[in-house]
């Protein structure tokens, strides 16, 4: 049963609650168990009149259903049944009641008064209607004016019975008695105040008409398609309709009472497969039934003429005939395939041809011979004998059966004369017992009075006794109350220091943790600027990896190539300004440079394929480093919001860090990535572009000038100078770069030596202060145990208090000395519980270790299901698995449906991620409430189980590793793991609906 808010919803004349909870009874014994749950969850609270005084009224509704047959056709009877406890009238001034009970008293009255209301205006009208002499007036029933009158509304007059038991306000059981119940059916309904006005009622009608002629006209149409597509001819004749056809076709005969169609089957040119649904391959006509093969028969039609063929020994039958092989039909053939499947087989054109014989076989049997005549009569004679030697032998039989039938009638007489017998010696051993418990209860009647006199002679001896031991318990009070007042103040005095010793622990706890904080502030602080240069050396080593030594080199050929050219020009040159002109020098100093530009040409088609090579490649692992990002920052962001939803699933915070760690390196190599990329497509493959189509411009333009080859190879000198200068300025700012990071993390390393010295300086600080509290701590208990066997106190105290028991509470001087003793054992209860708790706070604070038997933790936990159960009903039927778990001493058991097994699962897989490789039992779309399906889910959930804490207890990041709870494996430490094993408020019994 789940205790929530129940909201009573008033809306169009009903009354209903919402969420309110529905159970499925099968005997007495569950009907008492949920009327028990819910008078415990009912509210009640103490008044000036009464210490329980109900808050609310009670109402318990069971409701019945039978179903039966009324004129063969299943119907259902529904009744219901209201137990009502009404909680009685108060008045404020004598319940004292304020505030909140108030308020509750108020709405109390007023349902009650409502109910008075409402049961004196039914029997108003029950008077009305049974005198019909008088004078008919209005009367109101006010059944809205209260929510209890409103859901009681069915059950008060009408058709219904009441039945009141009232112990004061007997006005409400006389009123009740003038009420006149009217048994009332569904037609009734329509005269009714609640019921829909009339022209509701006409739209209604209105638009069920136009659906109904809507659907009507769909079937209409689908029945011309039919009957076009399969050859069909639909004609009245009579007052019958006759479906005539073409083809060769089987009429299904159906022997089942309900059923109102007629199945027609045509069998096309060729074969016709009869089959079932999971046959290997698609049947023609898909059937069911007992000994129906998946594969059954073919009919086989060639020209007219249809053939039944039987497969690998299906059971076909024709005209009642077994066959095993090929078998030609004719028209009017019954055939049965299987058990329960029946045809007539028709054929149109057979048919035809038979009425055509049947009209010429009436004319011509006018002219048979009276040869014909006679075979046919002696025909007919044999055929008589047969039928009478038939009868003789179901005469035998039925003489044979009727000797049979009398035998059995004669075992069955001796069968019923030992039952007598046998009821007779029952009664007799019955009145053997009866006589025997009677002289039982006699001798426990005499043991009663010999017990109560000795109980009296036992009574007199304890009040002799208590005089004497009055006397000694007095003096032995004072002693014991002299010795608990050394005690406290010893206790109060071990108290005090234990409280010391707390707080020094305290204050070198904050110191510790903020040195740390500092320590941790310095070292993030360094990262950081470690990670700053490290960037800025990447983004140099860019620029250089670039630009290879291979290309520097082939940089300085080219150039020492050019200065070639550019003396051979300059000779040239000079020559002709001296008159003597070397056309032949001049021509090969310009086909030495149309082949350098040839051979720069090639050079950079290889070094543009190499770089397109490496653009490809660095986009490549760019998209798999924006991927990897992009499933770091999900995974990160779905723990978050799993921490949101679910306050119950305590993440690892140690977890979030590690992901958040990760996602950061994953954004540095993509940012790396990304530069380089961008360098690469906007600095040097541009440049390389630029530089190749300049020299194609040349080789293209053939064979220039002087000047003109002269001012290329000047340019082109030029930009090898730039180059070069560019790669020796990019080469010597990495050098620096580098030289500041190694000397960054030279320091970083230094620091980071000091840190590590610091935080072992912290530790063995830490360590001898939980030493030095831990000889205090054992200081403090070797006293306490000192004074604790100095003194037996305790036991004493407790035997003086079992003594006083005994004594008259009459004595007013022996009940004074009661309550102090009481008073001063309270008082040494509360500082010994003090003292105890104080040591073992301390206890887990220096890590006691516990000594626990290897043994105990080879198989810790012990699981299984032993059982399921069906809970709910109608769409809320489910079943629940019975789970009991073992763990060391505890047991204990929880029920869960099939949908929590899978969100355990899917929740802790998140932060466990070897629980993975765990086979699951699937999710099935049907036969979830299969019997058989069930039994098998729960062997491969509770193997699951046992999987699931096996690799729990062995995995390092998991709480239950056997290393980190060792002996303090508890019922306590699974439930904090999962709620999934905490045992709820409904798992007491299985009728619980978690």
């Amino acid at each position: 049963i789940t205790f929530i808010s129940i909201l009573v919803l008033i809306y169009n004349h009903f009354c209903f609650c919402s969420d309110l909870s529905k159970h499925l009874v099968q005997n007495y014994s569950d009907v008492e168990e949920l009327m028990e749950a819910g008078n415990i969850n009912r509210t009640t609270a103490a008044t000036g009149m009464n210490d329980v005084s109900s808050r609310s009224h009670a109402i318990f509704t069971i409701n019945f259903t039978q179903a039966k047959f009324d004129a063969e056709m299943p119907c259902e009877t529904v009744s219901k049944i209201h137990l009502v406890d009404l909680a009685g009238s108060e008045r404020a001034d004598a319940t004292g009641a304020t505030g909140v009970r108030l308020k509750e008293g108020g709405n109390i009255n007023k349902s009650l008064v409502t109910l008075g209301n409402v049961i004196s205006a039914l029997a108003d009208l029950s008077q009305d209607a049974t005198n019909p002499l008088a004078k008919k007036k209005q009367v109101f029933v006010p059944y809205r004016d209260s929510v209890l009158t409103w859901l009681l509304k069915d059950s008060l007059g009408g058709n219904s019975k009441t039945i009141m038991i009232a112990i004061r306000l007997t006005r409400y059981v006389f009123y009740n008695t003038n009420v006149i119940h009217r048994e009332l059916f569904i037609i009734a309904l329509l005269d009714s105040p609640t019921a829909l006005s009339m022209e509701e009622k006409l739209q209604q009608n209105e638009a069920r008409v136009q659906e109904l002629t809507k659907e009507w006209t769909n079937k209409w149409n689908e029945t011309q398609n039919i009957l076009k597509e399969q050859t069909l001819a639909l004609r009245k004749e009579g007052i019958g309709v006759v479906l005539d056809s073409e083809l060769p076709h089987l009429i299904g005969i159906d022997d089942d009472l309900l059923s109102t169609g007629i199945i027609l089957y045509h069998l096309k040119e060729g074969q016709t497969y009869v089959g079932r649904e999971d046959a290997a391959t698609e049947q023609d006509i898909v059937l069911h039934g007992l000994d129906l093969e998946s594969e059954h028969c073919v009919f086989e039609n060639l020209s007219g003429t249809v053939n039944l063929i039987p497969l690998n020994g299906a059971q076909c039958s024709v005209n009642g005939i077994q066959i095993t092989e090929a078998t030609q039909l004719n028209q009017g053939a019954v055939i049965l395939l299987g058990r329960t499947n029946m045809f007539r087989f028709n054929h149109p054109k057979e048919a035809a041809k038979l009425r055509e014989k049947r009209k010429s076989g009436l004319l011509s049997s006018f002219s048979l011979s009276m040869t014909d005549l006679s075979k046919s009569l002696y025909s007919k004679q044999k055929l008589i004998e047969e039928m009478e030697e038939k009868q003789k032998s179901d005469k035998a039989e039925l003489e044979r059966m009727q000797q049979e039938v009398e035998s059995q009638r004669k075992e069955t007489e001796i069968v019923q004369l030992e039952i007598r017998k046998q009821e007779e010696s029952l009664k007799r051993r019955s009145f053997h017992i009866e006589s025997r418990l009677k002289d039982l209860l006699a001798e426990k009647e005499k043991f009663e009075e010999e017990r109560l006199r000795e109980h009296q002679e036992i009574e007199f001896q304890k009040t002799k006794q208590q005089e004497e031991i009055f006397a000694r318990v007095k003096e032995e009070l004072q002693r014991l109350q002299e010795l608990n007042n050394n005690e406290k103040v010893e206790k109060m005095q071990i108290f005090r220091e234990l409280e010391k010793l707390k707080k020094e622990k305290d204050e070198q706890c904050i110191k510790l943790e903020l040195e740390k904080k500092r320590l941790e502030e310095q070292e993030r602080e360094q990262v950081m600027q470690v990670a700053h240069l490290e960037g800025q050396l990447r983004e140099k080593q860019v620029m250089i990896q670039l630009l290879k030594r291979g290309d520097v080199q082939r940089v300085e050929e080219e150039k020492r190539e050019l200065e070639e050219i550019r003396e051979s020009l300059l000779r040239v040159k000079e020559a002709r300004s001296e008159g003597d002109e070397d056309s032949e020098e001049l021509e090969k100093a310009q086909h030495n440079f149309v082949d350098f530009k040839r051979k720069q040409l090639e050079q950079l088609t290889i070094l543009e394929k190499d770089l397109f090579q490496q653009r490809d490649h660095l986009e490549k692992e760019v998209a798999d480093e924006h991927e990897t990002l992009d499933r770091l920052k999900y995974a990160h962001k779905e723990r978050l919001n799993l921490l949101k939803k679910d306050d119950e699933n305590v993440v690892d915070a140690t977890l979030m860090v590690e992901e958040f760690d990760k996602i950061k390196p994953a954004e540095y190599r993509l940012q790396y990535k990304e530069r380089q990329l961008q360098y690469l497509m906007h600095n040097h493959l541009p440049a390389l572009l630029e530089e190749k189509q300049r020299a194609t411009e040349v080789l293209d333009r053939g064979l220039l000038g002087l000047d003109n080859t002269l001012y290329q190879v000047e340019k082109e000198m030029e930009e090898k100078e730039e180059q070069l200068v560019q790669y020796r300025v990019s080469t010597n700012q990495l050098q620096q770069l580098q030289e500041t990071f190694e000397f960054t993390a030279n320091i970083a390393r230094q620091e980071e030596k000091v840190r590590k010295k610091e935080k072992e300086i912290l530790e063995s600080r830490e360590k001898q202060q939980r030493e030095a509290l831990e000889q205090a701590v054992a200081k403090l208990e070797r006293r306490h145990s000192a004074l604790q066997r100095s003194s037996t106190i305790d036991v004493e105290i407790e035997e003086q208090k079992q003594k006083l028991a005994i004594l008259n509470s009459s004595c007013s001087e022996q009940a004074g000395l009661q309550a102090s003793l009481e008073a001063e054992q309270k008082d040494n209860e509360m500082l010994h519980n003090g003292t105890v708790q104080r040591k073992l706070k301390y206890e887990r604070m220096i890590c006691r270790s516990l000594g626990a038997n290897s043994d105990d933790l080879k198989d810790p936990i012990k699981i299984s299901i032993p059982r399921y159960v069906l809970c709910g009903q109608g769409k809320d039927e489910h079943y629940e698995f019975e789970i009991k778990i073992t763990v060391l001493d505890e047991t204990w058991t929880v029920f869960r449906r099939y949908s929590r097994f899978r969100e355990m699962h899917k929740t802790l897989k998140l932060k466990y991620p070897e629980l993975a490789t765990l086979e699951f039992p699937p999710k099935k779309l049907f036969g979830n409430k299969d019997e058989r399906v069930i039994a098998e889910r729960r062997s491969h959930l509770e193997k699951y189980l046992r999987n699931f804490f096996c690799m729990m207890l062995k995995s390092p990041s998991s709480p239950l590793h056997i290393d980190k709870v060792g002996p303090t494996l508890s019922k306590h430490t699974i439930c904090e793991f999962s709620p999934f094993f905490k045992k709820g408020v409904f798992d007491y019994s299985s009728h619980g609906t978690s």
